[in-house]
């Protein structure tokens, strides 16, 4: 009889795959998993030029080959938060983020100051300014739904072409770019000449903190990926254990039933100190909850998919030690749970976040199953990793290898 299986993706946990982050830290968890099972690398996006995101990247480890074509990261955070249904149609679906803008005149003259607001907008303020957007005329029906914290979700209605990114992301000189869309480009305008004037905004700038001035957008597309075929054929029950819109939708499309749990959310008191007062303690709580939930669920399913965030902020915000401790934080809180668990665990990252780049990079991603004992002495270092048995997997061969070794 096969074995359950556990698959944990810890979101940007990777850091550099020579540099020393892991080594460093205290994860005796880990480390007997690492001791009990076997290692490698995983080359998440073989096929792809782009910086690895998370979705693309998460669909890319349950087996979708992204180089085939992939539509865009929109729609499915769309369905993780509600704003469409699976058998709508005729809609483009966009993920937004708040902004801080630094220009009072337009938006595409202004530069952008900081692409999270500070991480300080809160989830209450953020739908606040949400019901104000949601009442402008941009030419045609849409939603506009802020989800935690300064991320958000933009649906127009209707048959449209394609749209490209305003949020130049990781690239460009960071200045706001014009979509193409005519009823796209006039939310984000409108967006930046209503938003300043907003009490929240007052407030904020009195208080000596940033403006959620502009709402910028960037991942559009018209349709969901096809996932049905890929998870029928591993022939099990799959759990989604997770916490955000993005990976609701990808459960979603992949057919999996979903044990949610709810992150945290930024607080007055902790917006002086983010991370100790908020990140860590957030991460200390998913982490038990997902254990409860896994626990709780254990005999109902046969597959299993456990996602936490954390990590992938701190490797952004250039947090080396926050880092760190966050994979001690989620040692002791959800591997010591796991290790001596009845089942085939893999653990690995969507992606890599090195704290040295302040952003995802193309490096491969560690990679360990518990459950199946290579004989070699090693623990959770980059080093033991680079020279594991498991040598280095395609992300979208992976269950089908780890299926087929268990």
């Amino acid at each position: 009889m096969m074995k359950k299986f556990v698959l944990v993706i810890l979101d940007g946990m990777a850091d550099e795959p020579e540099g020393t982050l892991l080594e460093e830290c205290n994860t005796p968890n880990l480390d007997e998993i690492c001791l009990k099972g076997s290692m490698g690398t995983l080359s998440v996006l073989p096929k792809s030029e782009r910086l690895p995101q998370s979705d693309e990247a998460i669909f890319s480890l349950l087996g979708m080959d992204t180089g085939k074509g992939y539509p865009g990261r929109g729609p499915v955070e769309a369905l993780g938060c509600g704003c469409i249904k699976e058998r709508d149609k005729n809609y483009l679906a966009l993920r937004t983020n708040f902004e801080t803008v630094d220009s009072r005149g337009s938006i595409w003259d202004s530069k952008i100051k900081d692409r999270r607001v500070g991480r300080s907008l809160t989830t209450k303020e953020a739908k606040t300014l949400g019901k104000l957007l949601n009442g402008i005329d941009i030419g045609c029906d849409f939603t506009f739904m802020p989800t935690v914290e300064h991320r958000g979700v933009l649906v127009l209605k209707g048959k449209f072409g394609k749209a490209g990114d305003t949020d130049p992301s990781y690239s460009g000189d960071g200045r706001p770019r014009k979509s193409g869309l005519r009823e796209l480009d006039s939310f984000v305008e409108q967006s930046h000449e209503l938003l300043p004037s907003h009490k929240i905004n007052k407030e904020r700038a009195g208080k000596g903190m940033l403006q959620a001035n502009a709402v910028l957008t960037r991942d559009a597309g018209s349709r969901l990926p096809d996932m049905k075929s890929v998870m029928s054929s591993y022939g099990m029950r799959w759990c989604a254990i997770v916490g955000m819109p993005l990976e609701t939708g990808i459960a979603k499309v992949c057919g999996m039933k979903i044990r949610r749990f709810k992150y945290p959310e930024i607080s007055e008191k902790s917006l002086k100190d983010l991370y100790g007062k908020h990140f860590h303690p957030s991460l200390e709580k998913t982490s038990r909850m997902s254990a409860k939930l896994l626990e709780d669920n254990f005999d109902d399913f046969d597959a299993f998919w456990l996602h936490l965030k954390e990590f992938d902020i701190a490797g952004h915000d250039g947090r080396r030690g926050d880092k760190k401790k966050m994979i001690e934080t989620a040692d002791r809180n959800l591997f010591s749970f796991l290790n001596g668990l009845g089942a085939a665990v893999v653990v690995t990252s969507d992606h890599a976040t090195p704290c040295r780049l302040k952003s995802h990079s193309k490096d491969r991603v560690p990679l360990v199953l518990y459950g199946k004992a290579d004989g070699r002495k090693k623990a959770f270092s980059e080093k033991d990793f680079l020279k594991g048995s498991l040598g280095n997997i395609k992300g979208h061969e992976l269950i089908t290898k780890i299926l087929g070794m268990i």
